[in-house]
């Protein structure tokens, strides 16, 4: 805030110290997650996912969210350090940017879907199941989001180091 008149003392702003353990929380990540080991994480998610399939007996509609998005994502990552191209980069920004805000949607439709059409069919008391069911998805989903998050921020933030300004049209190539 500008102080109009230079004889009136000006508040010092107090520095917040953030505690140790956060402090030591950061420096781990700052680290560690950083787009080079981006792979790491997406593999780590998608035996997570796997695991979580088998758990509720192949439900398959889990694996078009694993095939067309994770897989995607791990793809992208690939071919985007491997040819170095700036399209690539933006292709893969772009698919983590919007299967990020589409993917606890989508997933939680696929599990309400599952849920009433296969998993629950067969329970004795199918209400019950539908409501454990749903409700440990629904959590699972919840504590995904966060990291899902965290895996774009880290694309992000390797795109806006690379391309400032974003990819021009320069940078694509021809049709």
């Amino acid at each position: 805030m500008n102080n109009p008149d230079p004889t009136l003392p000006v508040a010092e702003k107090k520095e917040r110290k953030m505690p140790v353990c956060i402090q030591k929380l950061k420096a781990w990540a700052d680290t560690h997650l950083t787009y080079e080991r981006l792979i790491i994480l997406d593999a780590v998610l998608a035996v997570i996912h796997v695991t979580t399939m088998c758990i509720v007996w192949i439900q398959w509609l889990m694996l078009f969210t694993l095939v067309f998005i994770r897989g995607t994502r791990m793809f992208l990552w690939g071919w985007s350090k491997r040819t170095q191209q700036p399209v690539w980069y933006d292709r893969e920004y772009k698919f983590r940017k919007y299967s990020t805000w589409f993917y606890f949607p989508i997933a939680l439709g696929f599990q309400v879907l599952t849920m009433f059409t296969n998993y629950c069919k067969n329970a004795n008391d199918e209400y019950s199941c539908r409501m454990a069911y749903f409700f440990t998805f629904l959590v699972l989903l919840i504590l995904y989001v966060p990291i899902d998050l965290l895996l774009y921020r880290i694309v992000s933030n390797n795109y806006a180091t690379k391309f400032p300004n974003g990819v021009t049209k320069e940078e694509q190539p021809a049709a």
